[in-house]
């Protein structure tokens, strides 16, 4: 077999090779918690880089 056919049916192949290539299942990736929960989990989460924000520019503003 000639290597450009071969190497264009190696691509088609590829192309329909859509199955996972992990053990991971579908119901790994549908959250846990409730919209309300994840939700408050995000803003939690801003919080906190805010804080880690404004302790980092006071930290540079008393160096100055």
């Amino acid at each position: 077999m000639p290597k450009k056919l071969k190497f264009f049916l190696r691509g088609i192949g590829s192309v329909f090779d859509v199955s996972a290539s992990s053990s991971a299942s579908y119901s790994d990736f549908i959250p846990r918690q409730d919209a309300e929960e994840r939700m408050r989990m995000h803003w939690e989460r801003v919080g906190n880089h805010i804080s880690k924000a404004m302790g980092a520019f006071e930290d540079e503003k008393r160096a100055n």
